[in-house]
């Protein structure tokens, strides 16, 4: 409304106001002329603009006649309710307020003192009541208040995971099979849960994919392995992604930390071991807390839709192949797919990594052995103890190995040259 017919609002309001008993009718009819408006357009607008009082609050709001122990027995009985896994939700309030009042086991409601009427509480009333003491279901399912993760650079943490592959299985080459071993579509109508034996016959066929990602940049290094998540994989995996691989390939380097969830295989004692040699912190999150890796498990999303969703149009005939295509899609997404948080493509944003942050898997360096009476290789000041080692032969070359991580470590292997 313009400022002219707000003022003139305000003098008929106060005018109405104002008026004896019979007197305001006149007034609206008047101004309904005057403004070239109905009398319901006129009340409204008046509304609007007159200065009313609150409307004076209730004595008993924000009371209820549920008591503590009932919005205790009515949340726990509907949070426990059936919950198929099907989609479809348990029993509705009413009946578990109807099935908790025929049990007596609530009242739910007030009795009138004087006529002894008893007055139930509403559905609406008594789920009013459950989130006012925040108590309803809905409520209390709610997930945790997530808490943000940054890491400092590229390379800095990287997410690790293993999914079985949902949509295709492979033959498996060690098993004695004839005919075509190839990569077959899994169709729902065959296979499904309602159908487990067709799962059974395939359980060592299935495909499980392997995914690593840079926190920082979001880079994604897939690999697809037979055997579930053993640790064997897990450590096979992290050293191919470790190491340098070339071309648009360009993840590669030793990770400060790596964070895992808690699987068995994660905290096995063969791929912590390894870390603890290259100064990698391992990190493991809270059981049933998937999110807490949204990194990796966002990944797996990715790889999902947008690479074997199309492997169904190409033959695959082992797994061999598969992982040449996986890492031809995965140079290509990683190069050119732009990053919504940084507007550049994932590899670009991994190229930034500096040579201090950037930690080659491994150092060789070749070092003359000269044979003393103990036993020891001494040559450009190193000193190690080789006596432990068999095969070595006096007048050969040692290659000490050690990871490059800020801080030498000895004694971490030898290899021979002879």
């Amino acid at each position: 409304m313009n400022p002219v017919l707000t003022q003139r609002l305000v003098s008929i309001a106060a005018a109405a106001d104002a008026a004896g008993h019979g007197e305001k009718e006149a007034i609206y009819q008047a101004a309904c002329e005057e403004l070239q408006m109905s009398r319901a357009t006129l009340l409204k607008k008046l509304k609007g603009v007159r200065m009313s009082k609150p409307r004076k609050r209730r004595s008993d709001a924000g009371k209820t006649a549920l008591t503590h122990e009932e919005i205790l027995t009515i949340s726990g009985a509907w949070l426990a309710s059936p919950r198929p896994g099907n989609g479809k939700k348990g029993y509705s309030l009413e009946d578990i307020v109807d099935g908790l009042r025929d049990n007596g086991l609530i009242i739910a409601g007030r009795t009138d003192t004087e006529t002894g009427e008893f007055f139930p509480l509403s559905i609406d009333a008594i789920s009013r009541a459950l989130r006012q003491h925040r108590m309803h279901p809905d409520q209390l399912r709610a997930p945790s208040p997530a808490l943000e993760l940054a890491s400092l650079h590229p390379n800095h943490v990287w997410q690790l995971d293993a999914s079985i592959c949902v949509l295709y299985y492979l033959k498996n080459p060690s098993k004695k099979t004839k005919g075509d071993t190839g990569l077959r579509v899994m169709g729902a109508a065959e296979f499904n849960k309602n159908k487990p034996k067709n799962l059974d016959r395939i359980v060592n066929d299935r495909v499980w994919s392997f995914e690593i990602t840079d926190h920082t940049t979001g880079w994604i290094y897939v690999e697809y392995r037979f055997g579930g998540e053993s640790a064997i994989n897990f450590l096979e995996v992290m050293i191919n992604a470790m190491q340098e691989r070339g071309s648009a390939d360009v993840l590669h380097g030793v990770p400060k930390i790596l964070f895992t969830d808690p699987g068995s295989a994660l905290v096995s004692a063969s791929l912590l071991n390894m870390c603890r040699s290259m100064g990698i912190r391992t990190i493991q999150h809270k059981a049933h807390n998937a999110r807490a890796t949204g990194s990796v498990e966002k990944a797996r999303d990715i790889i999902e839709r947008k690479f074997e969703g199309g492997l169904r149009f190409v033959r695959v005939d082992d797994i061999g192949e598969l992982n040449r295509l996986a890492r031809l899609w995965r140079m290509k997404f990683n190069r050119t797919a732009v990053h919504s948080r940084y507007g550049m493509s994932r590899t670009d944003a991994w190229l930034k990594i500096t040579e201090e942050q950037l930690i080659k898997l491994w150092l060789s360096q070749k070092y003359p052995y000269t044979e003393t009476t103990t036993g020891r290789n001494t040559g450009k000041s190193r000193d190690a103890d080789m006596s432990r080692h068999l095969g070595y032969k006096e007048g050969k070359n040692v290659r000490l190995h050690q990871p490059v991580n800020g801080q030498e470590q000895q004694k971490l292997g030898a290899a021979y040259d002879g």
